[in-house]
């Protein structure tokens, strides 16, 4: 099975440094596969962003009680 190349496997053109993972392999080892997160992971962070800002914002705005602020 050839080895899938992305971000994690190139060089720079000219660069005789080799990416850190191509450094720690064995003899004989290869990278088969990269992964990154998927778009929908970061969902969360976004809705807590969102809810912050709102919540920043009511506390300028209204008088909110001691658990709310």
């Amino acid at each position: 099975m050839q080895a899938r190349t992305g971000p994690v496997g190139t060089r720079a053109a000219g660069s005789d440094d080799m990416s850190y993972i191509q450094r720690v392999l064995q003899p004989g080892e290869q990278v088969r596969h990269v992964a990154s997160i998927h778009w929908i992971g970061y969902w969360s962070g976004v809705v807590v962003a969102i809810l912050a800002v709102i919540a920043c914002w009511l506390s300028e705005t209204m008088y909110l009680t001691g658990f709310w602020r």
